[in-house]
Protein backbone atom coordinates (compact mmCIF):
# COMPACT_ATOMS: atom_id res chain seq x y z
CA UNK A 1 0.00 0.00 0.00
CA UNK A 2 1.38 3.60 -0.73
CA UNK A 3 1.10 6.73 1.29
CA UNK A 4 -0.11 9.99 0.26
CA UNK A 5 2.13 13.30 1.54
CA UNK A 6 0.65 16.31 1.09
CA UNK A 7 3.19 18.65 -0.45
CA UNK A 8 2.05 21.76 1.95
CA UNK A 9 4.44 21.27 4.52
CA UNK A 10 5.87 24.43 5.76
CA UNK A 11 3.82 25.72 9.04
CA UNK A 12 5.59 29.07 9.92
CA UNK A 13 4.35 32.21 10.55
CA UNK A 14 4.01 35.28 8.23
CA UNK A 15 6.12 38.10 8.49
CA UNK A 16 7.12 40.95 6.50
CA UNK A 17 10.05 41.48 4.16
CA UNK A 18 12.46 43.88 2.23
CA UNK A 19 11.46 43.60 -1.37
CA UNK A 20 14.50 45.40 -2.02
CA UNK A 21 16.72 42.47 -1.04
CA UNK A 22 16.44 40.06 -4.14
CA UNK A 23 17.23 36.06 -3.50
CA UNK A 24 19.62 36.20 -6.15
CA UNK A 25 21.84 39.12 -5.26
CA UNK A 26 22.31 37.36 -2.18
CA UNK A 27 24.09 34.61 -0.87
CA UNK A 28 22.15 31.28 0.46
CA UNK A 29 21.82 30.66 3.65
CA UNK A 30 23.73 27.31 5.13
CA UNK A 31 21.94 25.65 7.46
CA UNK A 32 24.38 25.20 10.31
CA UNK A 33 22.49 23.23 13.18
CA UNK A 34 19.94 21.02 14.34
CA UNK A 35 16.78 20.46 12.16
CA UNK A 36 15.00 22.77 14.26
CA UNK A 37 17.34 25.71 14.37
CA UNK A 38 17.27 29.00 13.59
CA UNK A 39 20.93 29.43 12.88
CA UNK A 40 22.59 29.87 9.63
CA UNK A 41 25.83 31.10 7.84
CA UNK A 42 25.80 33.54 5.60
CA UNK A 43 28.03 36.10 3.30
CA UNK A 44 30.09 38.65 5.12
CA UNK A 45 28.63 41.16 3.45
CA UNK A 46 25.21 40.55 4.82
CA UNK A 47 23.46 42.48 7.73
CA UNK A 48 20.69 42.33 9.91
CA UNK A 49 17.41 42.97 7.82
CA UNK A 50 18.66 41.72 4.70
CA UNK A 51 16.35 39.19 3.18
CA UNK A 52 16.87 35.48 1.58
CA UNK A 53 13.61 34.89 -0.91
CA UNK A 54 13.88 31.66 -1.97
CA UNK A 55 11.64 30.35 -5.48
CA UNK A 56 8.72 30.12 -4.14
CA UNK A 57 8.33 32.86 -1.67
CA UNK A 58 9.50 31.91 1.48
CA UNK A 59 11.82 34.58 3.28
CA UNK A 60 14.34 34.15 5.65
CA UNK A 61 15.14 37.46 7.51
CA UNK A 62 18.41 38.17 9.86
CA UNK A 63 17.50 39.05 13.18
CA UNK A 64 21.14 38.92 14.58
CA UNK A 65 24.44 38.12 13.53
CA UNK A 66 27.28 36.58 15.65
CA UNK A 67 30.24 36.80 13.36
CA UNK A 68 32.95 34.89 11.55
CA UNK A 69 32.41 30.88 13.06
CA UNK A 70 34.31 27.26 12.69
CA UNK A 71 30.38 26.68 12.25
CA UNK A 72 30.40 28.11 9.01
CA UNK A 73 33.54 26.30 6.77
CA UNK A 74 32.33 27.49 3.15
CA UNK A 75 33.55 29.64 1.42
CA UNK A 76 31.33 33.00 1.30
CA UNK A 77 29.14 32.05 3.92
CA UNK A 78 31.59 32.11 6.92
CA UNK A 79 29.74 34.19 9.16
CA UNK A 80 26.92 32.74 11.76
CA UNK A 81 23.36 34.37 12.25
CA UNK A 82 19.85 33.89 13.99
CA UNK A 83 17.30 33.63 10.42
CA UNK A 84 13.64 34.10 11.15
CA UNK A 85 11.73 32.20 8.36
CA UNK A 86 8.45 32.94 6.84
CA UNK A 87 5.98 31.21 4.51
CA UNK A 88 4.93 32.53 1.02
CA UNK A 89 1.45 33.96 0.94
CA UNK A 90 1.15 33.79 -2.72
CA UNK A 91 2.18 30.40 -3.56
CA UNK A 92 1.62 27.30 -2.29
CA UNK A 93 2.82 23.68 -3.88
CA UNK A 94 0.00 21.66 -5.11
CA UNK A 95 1.59 18.56 -5.70
CA UNK A 96 0.73 14.92 -3.74
CA UNK A 97 3.03 12.08 -4.10
CA UNK A 98 2.32 8.17 -3.38
CA UNK A 99 5.15 6.42 -1.88
CA UNK A 100 6.16 2.52 -2.02
CA UNK A 101 6.04 1.58 1.54
CA UNK A 102 9.31 0.79 1.48
CA UNK A 103 10.49 4.32 1.68
CA UNK A 104 10.71 6.30 5.31
CA UNK A 105 9.97 10.00 4.95
CA UNK A 106 12.79 12.28 6.42
CA UNK A 107 12.11 15.02 8.34
CA UNK A 108 13.08 18.45 7.04
CA UNK A 109 14.71 21.49 8.04
CA UNK A 110 14.13 24.75 7.79
CA UNK A 111 16.37 25.47 4.88
CA UNK A 112 15.00 22.60 2.86
CA UNK A 113 12.00 23.70 3.41
CA UNK A 114 13.17 27.60 2.75
CA UNK A 115 14.46 25.88 -0.73
CA UNK A 116 10.96 24.40 -1.30
CA UNK A 117 12.02 20.25 -0.77
CA UNK A 118 8.87 18.81 -0.07
CA UNK A 119 9.86 15.66 0.87
CA UNK A 120 12.89 13.93 1.37
CA UNK A 121 12.46 9.75 1.93
CA UNK A 122 14.96 6.91 2.17
CA UNK A 123 14.87 3.30 1.24
CA UNK A 124 16.94 1.11 3.72
CA UNK A 125 15.89 -2.30 2.03
CA UNK A 126 17.22 -0.88 -1.31
CA UNK A 127 19.78 1.82 -0.52
CA UNK A 128 18.06 4.46 -2.62
CA UNK A 129 16.66 7.97 -1.93
CA UNK A 130 14.62 10.47 -3.22
CA UNK A 131 13.99 14.03 -2.86
CA UNK A 132 11.30 15.87 -4.44
CA UNK A 133 11.29 20.00 -4.90
CA UNK A 134 8.79 22.24 -5.74
CA UNK A 135 9.46 25.43 -7.58
CA UNK A 136 7.20 28.65 -8.85
CA UNK A 137 6.83 28.09 -12.70
CA UNK A 138 7.11 31.99 -13.63
CA UNK A 139 10.75 31.01 -12.52
CA UNK A 140 11.28 28.61 -14.79
CA UNK A 141 9.87 29.73 -18.42
CA UNK A 142 11.91 27.54 -19.97
CA UNK A 143 12.36 23.80 -18.24
CA UNK A 144 14.46 22.95 -21.44
CA UNK A 145 17.24 25.51 -20.39
CA UNK A 146 16.35 24.37 -16.76
CA UNK A 147 17.03 21.12 -17.15
CA UNK A 148 20.37 21.71 -19.54
CA UNK A 149 21.49 23.64 -16.14
CA UNK A 150 20.82 21.28 -13.58
CA UNK A 151 22.65 18.39 -15.86
CA UNK A 152 25.55 20.60 -15.58
CA UNK A 153 25.21 21.39 -12.00
CA UNK A 154 24.64 17.45 -11.41
CA UNK A 155 28.15 16.31 -13.66
CA UNK A 156 30.28 18.90 -11.23
CA UNK A 157 30.00 16.99 -8.50
CA UNK A 158 31.48 13.72 -10.25
CA UNK A 159 35.09 12.66 -11.53
CA UNK A 160 34.46 11.20 -15.06
CA UNK A 161 30.64 12.05 -15.31
CA UNK A 162 28.79 9.93 -17.49
CA UNK A 163 25.05 11.32 -19.02
CA UNK A 164 22.44 10.42 -20.97
CA UNK A 165 20.27 12.74 -23.57
CA UNK A 166 17.61 14.78 -21.88
CA UNK A 167 14.35 12.65 -22.76
CA UNK A 168 11.13 14.13 -22.98
CA UNK A 169 8.30 12.06 -21.65
CA UNK A 170 4.71 12.43 -20.49
CA UNK A 171 4.04 11.46 -16.80
CA UNK A 172 0.27 11.64 -15.50
CA UNK A 173 -0.78 13.70 -18.45
CA UNK A 174 2.25 15.90 -17.30
CA UNK A 175 5.10 17.26 -19.94
CA UNK A 176 8.39 16.02 -18.34
CA UNK A 177 12.16 15.88 -18.89
CA UNK A 178 14.58 13.37 -17.86
CA UNK A 179 18.32 12.52 -17.61
CA UNK A 180 20.74 10.00 -15.84
CA UNK A 181 23.75 10.59 -14.45
CA UNK A 182 26.31 8.56 -13.08
CA UNK A 183 30.73 8.76 -11.88
CA UNK A 184 32.80 9.00 -9.44
CA UNK A 185 32.15 11.42 -6.18
CA UNK A 186 34.76 13.96 -5.78
CA UNK A 187 35.99 12.59 -2.12
CA UNK A 188 38.45 10.80 -1.16
CA UNK A 189 37.19 7.52 -1.63
CA UNK A 190 35.65 8.12 -5.36
CA UNK A 191 32.48 5.49 -4.72
CA UNK A 192 30.33 5.59 -8.09
CA UNK A 193 26.61 6.90 -7.62
CA UNK A 194 23.74 7.57 -10.01
CA UNK A 195 21.05 9.88 -10.30
CA UNK A 196 18.26 10.10 -11.98
CA UNK A 197 16.67 13.55 -12.11
CA UNK A 198 13.03 13.98 -13.81
CA UNK A 199 11.70 17.68 -14.27
CA UNK A 200 7.60 17.91 -14.29
CA UNK A 201 6.19 21.61 -15.64
CA UNK A 202 2.70 21.86 -14.43
CA UNK A 203 0.53 25.04 -14.72
CA UNK A 204 2.06 26.72 -11.72
CA UNK A 205 4.70 24.88 -10.54
CA UNK A 206 8.05 22.88 -11.61
CA UNK A 207 8.47 19.55 -9.53
CA UNK A 208 11.50 18.14 -9.15
CA UNK A 209 12.26 14.74 -8.53
CA UNK A 210 15.46 13.12 -7.74
CA UNK A 211 16.33 9.83 -6.92
CA UNK A 212 19.95 8.37 -6.61
CA UNK A 213 21.90 5.24 -5.05
CA UNK A 214 25.41 3.65 -5.71
CA UNK A 215 25.97 3.12 -8.99
CA UNK A 216 25.15 -1.24 -8.69
CA UNK A 217 22.27 -0.19 -6.72
CA UNK A 218 20.47 1.64 -9.23
CA UNK A 219 21.17 -0.70 -12.32
CA UNK A 220 19.85 -3.41 -9.70
CA UNK A 221 16.55 -1.17 -9.16
CA UNK A 222 16.27 1.34 -12.02
CA UNK A 223 13.07 0.33 -13.26
CA UNK A 224 11.28 0.89 -9.90
CA UNK A 225 13.47 4.14 -9.40
CA UNK A 226 12.09 5.40 -12.67
CA UNK A 227 8.53 4.73 -11.44
CA UNK A 228 8.69 6.83 -8.37
CA UNK A 229 7.85 9.79 -10.20
CA UNK A 230 4.56 8.46 -11.57
CA UNK A 231 2.79 8.80 -7.82
CA UNK A 232 2.90 12.68 -8.53
CA UNK A 233 -0.62 14.01 -8.54
CA UNK A 234 -1.85 17.07 -8.18
CA UNK A 235 -0.38 18.73 -11.08
CA UNK A 236 -2.46 20.08 -13.76
CA UNK A 237 -0.65 20.51 -17.91
CA UNK A 238 1.11 23.88 -18.55
CA UNK A 239 -1.56 26.45 -20.15
CA UNK A 240 -1.03 27.47 -23.57
CA UNK A 241 -1.01 31.05 -23.09
CA UNK A 242 2.23 33.00 -23.66
CA UNK A 243 4.47 32.39 -21.15
CA UNK A 244 6.42 35.25 -18.89
CA UNK A 245 9.22 37.50 -20.61
CA UNK A 246 11.10 37.56 -17.91
CA UNK A 247 14.70 37.41 -18.34
CA UNK A 248 15.35 33.84 -18.85
CA UNK A 249 18.79 33.36 -17.53
CA UNK A 250 18.45 35.17 -14.53
CA UNK A 251 14.99 33.37 -13.92
CA UNK A 252 16.30 30.23 -14.11
CA UNK A 253 19.84 30.77 -12.20
CA UNK A 254 17.63 31.42 -9.09
CA UNK A 255 15.67 28.57 -9.41
CA UNK A 256 19.19 26.58 -9.74
CA UNK A 257 20.26 28.52 -6.78
CA UNK A 258 17.13 27.85 -4.94
CA UNK A 259 17.17 24.10 -5.04
CA UNK A 260 21.36 24.22 -4.30
CA UNK A 261 20.62 23.50 -0.31
CA UNK A 262 24.28 23.53 0.72
CA UNK A 263 24.59 22.57 4.41
CA UNK A 264 27.23 22.79 6.79
CA UNK A 265 26.58 20.20 8.39
CA UNK A 266 24.47 17.25 7.96
CA UNK A 267 23.37 13.30 9.17
CA UNK A 268 23.07 12.45 5.32
CA UNK A 269 25.52 9.80 3.51
CA UNK A 270 24.85 11.32 0.44
CA UNK A 271 23.03 14.27 -0.54
CA UNK A 272 21.36 14.97 -4.28
CA UNK A 273 23.40 15.75 -7.09
CA UNK A 274 22.26 19.47 -7.05
CA UNK A 275 23.46 19.55 -3.21
CA UNK A 276 26.54 18.08 -2.66
CA UNK A 277 28.96 19.69 -0.76
CA UNK A 278 32.12 17.68 -0.67
CA UNK A 279 34.03 16.83 2.28
CA UNK A 280 37.18 17.10 1.13
CA UNK A 281 36.58 20.74 0.36
CA UNK A 282 35.20 20.83 3.72
CA UNK A 283 38.12 19.60 5.53
CA UNK A 284 40.30 22.38 2.97
CA UNK A 285 38.14 25.01 4.37
CA UNK A 286 38.58 23.88 7.87
CA UNK A 287 42.51 23.94 6.79
CA UNK A 288 41.95 27.21 5.75
CA UNK A 289 40.44 28.56 9.00
CA UNK A 290 43.11 27.29 11.42
CA UNK A 291 45.95 29.17 9.58
CA UNK A 292 43.67 32.43 9.84
CA UNK A 293 43.26 31.68 13.61
CA UNK A 294 40.10 31.35 13.48
CA UNK A 295 40.08 27.61 15.17
CA UNK A 296 42.36 26.23 18.11
CA UNK A 297 43.83 22.93 17.37
CA UNK A 298 41.55 21.15 19.62
CA UNK A 299 38.53 22.74 17.53
CA UNK A 300 40.52 21.71 14.08
CA UNK A 301 41.46 18.08 15.75
CA UNK A 302 37.38 17.48 16.90
CA UNK A 303 35.95 19.14 13.96
CA UNK A 304 38.24 16.93 10.86
CA UNK A 305 37.66 13.81 13.01
CA UNK A 306 33.72 14.45 12.78
CA UNK A 307 34.15 15.21 8.72
CA UNK A 308 36.04 11.77 8.30
CA UNK A 309 33.83 9.87 10.19
CA UNK A 310 31.02 11.05 8.27
CA UNK A 311 32.63 9.51 4.73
Amino acid sequence: MSRRLLAVVLTLSIYSFNANAFFFFIPIPNFAGKNDSKEACIGTNSKVGDTFKSSNGNVATIKSITGLSPKCPTEGNRVLALLEWSVSTTFASKAEMNIPDDYKLEDLNETQKFNGIILKATNSKDDTSLQITSLNRELVPDIKSYAEKLKVNTASILDDPEQTKIEELKINGIRALRYETKGKLKNLFGTRYSYLETIMEGDNEIILIESWATTSKFEKHKDAIEQLAFGISGLKPKSTETATKEPVKQTIDTAIKAVSDVTATTNEIIPPAATFNTTVQKLRDLQELKKEGLVTDEEFQTKKKQLLDKM
